[in-house]
């Protein structure tokens, strides 16, 4: 068991965990481009992504406020303790199994594009695992947010919709193709079909 955390403390961690992701995205963005995929310009793919960090900090942010997983001090109530690594492992699980899923579903021709997605994944999971290695922020601080499981799935539908996630996907995946990936058209197009 561990303590809930006060609303400060969670927004400290939060801050440092988006740092550690932006610097886990500049040294695992290389992957991308080593041939898996075709990529005209490497330059042009990752600031397709770069582009849109502010959307991932909103969503964070909208998250954070959503969610009520803090509370006003710091005499939080006893919640069950989550091990942050065994949370990566299992999140990491789920993005293989799901991958395992689209390769069966759009065909082999495809395998390049999800192999990059896995590695540049993988990469991100093992960066932020060595950044985090003398403990995470919520260990350190003796406490983490309470997720309600409801709550987190209603948190971020509400999210989702409130930053239009629809439209800046649609962005990412028409920049990706000018970029040269032209691997990503029929997700694309998948998309631009699919109900907000």
């Amino acid at each position: 068991m561990i303590r809930e955390c006060s609303c400060p403390e969670q927004h400290a961690c939060i801050q440092e965990m988006k740092k550690q992701i932006d610097g886990c995205f500049d040294e695992c963005y290389p992957l991308a481009t080593t041939g898996k995929i075709h990529v005209k310009s490497p330059q042009s793919l990752k600031a397709c992504f770069q582009n849109k960090h502010s959307i991932a900090n909103s969503m964070l942010d909208c998250m954070e406020n959503s969610v009520h997983s803090c509370v006003n001090n710091m005499n939080g109530k006893k919640i069950e303790y989550t091990d942050i690594n065994v949370f990566l492992d299992k999140s990491d699980a789920a993005l293989h199994k799901q991958a395992k899923l689209i390769m069966k579903t759009l065909g082999k021709s495809h395998d390049g594009l999800i192999d990059v997605a896995l590695d540049v994944g993988g990469c991100m999971k093992t960066c932020f695992k060595k950044k985090n290695v003398k403990g995470y922020c919520f260990d350190r601080k003796g406490c983490q947010s309470l997720i309600d499981t409801k709550d987190a799935s209603k948190g971020l539908q509400k999210c989702l919709k409130a930053i239009g996630w629809k439209k800046h996907a649609q962005d990412i995946c028409s920049c990706t193709i000018k970029a040269g990936v032209i691997e990503m058209e029929p997700y694309c197009s998948i998309l631009n079909t699919t109900p907000h």
